[in-house]
């Protein structure tokens, strides 16, 4: 009887199996090959789930964005202020996996810049991360905690701009993080003094 294949499970080891080729030999100079040992397979059979390096980087990119979406979707929408700061904060803590991911994918979009596909879907990642922060402001500005007139749209893109380059200088330059933290909470706290209504 043949051997039944999870295919998404597969799918995910192949994806881990390249973050650690990449991370090994650089992005650059990794081959499908290397990643087939990584993973434990056949070179073949690596080709029957991914067709091209390209392929497999996007895979690689889409399931990052996926799970840092995974986590943001748990959070509710919030009912004061601070629920919102401590949302932002833990938006610009990555973990240890998530700033290995966060430094190859720097890499791959170093590297990458040709690639048109691959901009798209960073440039799609931002802009649902920015709705994401539109919708928590909303939320705010519904029960009145927001300053007037503030474009939530437009704020909740910024934000998405900023938090992901807190989140970058963190990953790439390993910033101590005791001090990593005072950097967040002072830029939280800019940003809040910039959007609350005056009496929240």
């Amino acid at each position: 009887m043949p051997k039944i294949v999870d295919r998404a499970a597969m799918k995910a080891r192949i994806i881990e199996a390249a973050m650690t080729a990449f991370q090994r030999h650089g992005y650059v100079s990794a081959k499908m090959t290397d990643i087939a040992e990584e993973a434990g397979l056949a070179k073949g059979t690596l080709y029957l789930y991914f067709k091209r390096k390209e392929d497999l980087t996007r895979a690689l990119v889409d399931a990052f964005f996926a799970h840092w979406e995974a986590a943001l979707s748990e959070m509710p929408a919030p009912e004061k202020v601070e629920d919102f700061a401590a949302q932002l904060r833990y938006s610009s803590l990555p973990d240890g996996q998530s700033q290995r991911e966060v430094r190859m994918f720097f890499e791959i979009l170093g590297s990458s810049t040709g690639s048109e596909d691959l901009l798209i879907a960073v440039a799609q990642f931002q802009d649902r991360l920015g709705r994401f922060y539109a919708e928590k402001l909303d939320a705010l500005a519904e029960k009145g905690k927001l300053r007037a007139g503030l474009d939530t749209a437009a704020t909740g893109r910024a934000l998405a701009a900023m938090f992901d380059g807190l989140v970058l200088h963190r990953s790439l330059f390993l910033t101590d993080s005791a001090r990593y933290v005072v950097i967040v909470d002072q830029a939280i706290g800019a940003i809040l003094s910039g959007i609350l209504a005056e009496a929240v």
